[in-house]
């Protein structure tokens, strides 16, 4: 999906990919968040490693493998950090152990400006891949870093880009050394409805956290479902009417260890009819499109589909996303497409709707 920023684990991508991992574990240190592997678009990304006080004392390396999707492959990846309260100090490409490091190859670029086709700030790696092929990059800091689940990584592939967050350096420049001892269990725990089927369970931030679990447990049925998230809060759908739900909340610290549960809240869903609020909405800009459009649509929908199709019925586009009730956009590419008036077509949590879209070069 191109342009789309969107976070997902993927396990066992490859052979190749697990024995790179395999090798670089020997000399690293845990990998403590929750998406150190992730899709982006038809492309993936992979945090092998980090290596705190490597190779000095208050720095860290980071070391990934980026693997080009099919045709169109990737043209350069970029890797967005704070470059505000960070300072980049060697990066290259690494392999085929996390001690073999060739500064400078990958044609490397600290970019303090944003990169002008996909606006990131941080580092760009530009050089081209072929179908399917695999490279693995470095790059060494300032600081012992947390790890966290919200970096930007990026893929530029013909003329769209894809993008997804996924295990990185803290965005907030937090290291380690200011994150000692064992983390305390989330406070401020609460739970304000949606509507009658959602809820939304919030608790207190903390900068020393790489991620939450927050779990939901129907009193009734026993039954009971958990999620990791990078950011204080977590919106619960279809909930039952009438019945009784307990919320619990534990840190991921940033050291590796975890606290202990939160105290639960618990909730019961209303039975009687509250006012729903107005869906969310979505749009389409530009239209007319010229070599792209984005599609935007607005929190509270935890799947899309979005289909492009001519006025024969042709599919030019289709995209499945899972968006975890978060905002977001979804750039569509249309310059090799022939003028002329398209469909277009997204699916919200099974509600389906058509507009039109005009094509002109």
């Amino acid at each position: 999906m191109k342009s789309t920023i969107t976070s997902g684990l993927v396990l066992g991508f490859s052979l190749g990919l697990q024995a790179i991992a395999f090798q670089a574990s020997a000399q690293c240190d845990p990998l403590v968040c929750s998406n150190p592997s992730v899709s982006i678009g038809n492309d993936h990304a992979e945090l092998n490693c980090v290596r705190y006080n490597y190779p000095a004392a208050g720095q860290s390396t980071w070391y990934y493998t980026m693997t080009s999707g099919s045709a169109p492959a990737i043209s350069h990846v970029d890797f967005a950090l704070n470059l505000s309260c960070m300072e980049v100090l060697d990066l290259g490409t690494w392999g085929p152990t996390v001690n073999d490091l060739n500064s400078g190859d990958g044609d490397p670029e600290i970019r303090y400006a944003p990169d002008p086709t996909t606006g990131v700030i941080g580092i760009k790696f530009d050089e081209g891949f072929d179908d399917g092929e695999s490279r693995s990059y470095y790059f060494t800091l300032d600081g012992n870093y947390v790890q966290s689940e919200m970096m930007l990584a990026v893929t530029k592939a013909g003329p769209g880009f894809d993008g997804a967050y996924m295990c990185g350096p803290s965005e907030t420049c937090t290291v380690i050394s200011e994150c000692t001892g064992p983390c305390e269990a989330p406070t401020s725990v609460t739970a304000t409805a949606i509507n009658p089927r959602s809820v939304s369970i919030d608790w207190e931030d903390d900068e020393c956290a790489s991620s939450w679990r927050v779990c939901a447990r129907n009193m009734t049925t026993g039954d009971r479902v958990c999620h990791i998230k990078s950011n204080s809060d977590k919106v619960f759908y279809g909930l039952e009417p009438g019945t009784t739900y307990a919320f619990v909340v534990r840190t991921n610290c940033a050291d590796g260890s975890k606290s202990p549960f939160s105290t639960p809240i618990f909730y019961t869903a209303p039975v009687a009819r509250m006012e729903t609020p107005k869906a969310a909405e979505w749009t389409i800009f530009p239209n007319p499109a010229s070599s792209q459009f984005q599609v935007r649509w607005e929190a509270g929908t935890e799947q899309i589909e979005i289909r492009l199709q001519d006025v024969t019925g042709t599919l030019h586009a289709s995209y499945n996303l899972n968006t975890n009730g978060d905002a977001g956009q979804q750039v569509i590419a249309t310059s090799q497409l022939s003028e002329g008036l398209y469909l277009l077509t997204i699916v919200r949590d099974g509600v389906t709707e058509t507009r039109q879209i005009t094509i002109q070069h």
